[in-house]
């Protein structure tokens, strides 16, 4: 019974891996069913990169306001299309923050450790005190990294 329950486990856990990581069809019907107003990032063939928000949308272009302007874009130069997804500030910069803190903690101790031997009480208190200055360094950078996001992009559409 144990075996079966790993074997099912497994199976889950590889399926929604492989789902995760494929990529999204050339489909550019994804990017007709979007809303008018949804904010947008499109990258074009030839390497620009436009924001805005989407005013329509047609089996031949997309048209975007940038700076109270329409931007019309054909369909064929356009490489990618981002949804930007509005994020959460607190709950991202709670999480960057915490990620930094780990990062600069284990920073912190490696140098800590690489300083002495192992059985050395100082080396011990100078992997506490670095790793504890490294996750106060970590979560700073962190906290300022999160509050910058302030989108998540989801990729709509891409042409390859």
């Amino acid at each position: 019974m144990k075996k079966l329950a790993c074997l099912v486990l497994i199976a889950l856990v590889v399926n929604s891996t492989a789902a995760a990581f494929q990529k999204p069809a050339a489909d550019w019907s994804a990017v007709r069913a979007l809303v008018a107003g949804s904010r947008l990032s499109v990258r074009l063939k030839d390497g620009k990169k436009i924001e805005g928000l989407l005013v329509s949308v047609s089996d031949s272009s997309l048209t975007l306001t940038r700076n109270n302007q329409a931007v019309e874009l054909d369909q064929p130069n356009i490489a990618k299309v981002y949804h930007l997804i509005p994020r959460s500030a607190g709950k991202s910069a709670a999480r960057s923050a915490l990620i930094g803190a780990g990062i600069g903690f284990g920073a912190g101790v490696g140098a800590g450790g690489a300083i002495g031997s192992y059985e050395d009480i100082q080396t011990l208190e100078s992997m506490a005190v670095l790793g504890s200055v490294g996750a106060a360094i970590g979560a700073v950078v962190g906290l300022f990294k999160g509050l910058a996001s302030k989108h998540r992009r989801s990729l709509i559409y891409d042409a390859k």
